[in-house]
């Protein structure tokens, strides 16, 4: 039977065997690691992406409530007015519906015709007035 060194057991307590070769309980311990820490790295990554995709999002809901908001209060404003008069142009037409158009037109003392606009006909002028391209489709 032979003596083992000072050496081969001090190397034996380094997780390796007799034979200089790593011991199975060391790499199932360093894979197990590698394991645990890929699984972290990956958790955290979808973490991540999952709180600034939530971020857009919640952003894109203030700005559309805030639009939407800021319209309504226009008509709001229009409609206690009982409508405002703007010249008869092809960007301000009268409304086709209208029964009562001269009612609503009035001459101003320039000699500009001038017609009462609605707070349904100014919400329509105004988004026809927007490019497509700026309403985000």
């Amino acid at each position: 039977m032979r003596r083992t060194t000072a050496r081969e057991a001090k190397g034996s307590r380094r997780g390796r065997d007799n034979s200089g070769q790593a011991s199975t309980g060391f790499m199932f311990y360093i894979l197990t690691l590698m394991l645990l820490w890929t699984t972290f790295v990956t958790a955290s990554l979808w973490w991540g992406f999952r709180e600034v995709k939530q971020n857009i999002i919640g952003q894109a809901i203030i700005q559309a409530r805030t639009a939407a908001e800021v319209g309504n209060r226009y008509r709001r404003w229009v409609s206690q007015l009982g409508g405002v008069y703007a010249p008869v142009e092809p960007r301000a037409p009268l409304s086709p519906l209208d029964e009562d158009r001269q009612a609503r037109t009035v001459t101003a003392a320039e000699g500009h015709t001038l017609a009462r606009v609605t707070p349904v006909d100014m919400t329509k002028m105004v988004y026809a007035a927007i490019p497509e391209n700026k309403l985000g489709t």
